[in-house]
């Protein structure tokens, strides 16, 4: 009789353990699973990374482009604003050699038409 009765406890040990085995197995292969998932996410997110560092290298260099290219204009400028300023100013002298000359010569002409 207690043979049986330990025959039986061995039984229901090994059940147990059979249960408590496939549960471990279970819970391994949902781990398993977690963690491939992860890992997969965790790859894209790194491909995204660095397409977004290869992305922001080619903006850091366009703008480098770009504000060497804006200094070139702005002085280019500053040189068409002086070119422009003594254009401006030899335009100015002439206008006013021209209203010399002009005023000069009726001034003359005025007195011979007074006489005749």
């Amino acid at each position: 009789m207690e043979i049986d009765v330990l025959n039986k406890k061995i039984q229901n040990f090994q059940k147990n353990a059979g249960n408590l085995n496939e549960k471990n197995k279970f819970k391994a292969s949902t781990y398993m699973a977690d963690l491939t998932e992860k890992d997969g996410q965790l790859k894209k997110a790194r491909m995204e990374v660095l397409k977004y560092e290869e992305e922001m290298k080619k903006l850091s260099v366009m703008k480098t482009k770009l504000i060497t290219e804006r200094e070139a204009i702005c002085n280019d400028m500053k040189l068409m604003e002086g070119q422009i300023a003594e254009s401006q100013a030899t335009l100015d002298g002439q206008k006013r050699l021209i209203f010399n000359l002009t005023s000069h010569a009726k001034n003359k002409a005025a007195p011979s038409l007074a006489t005749t």
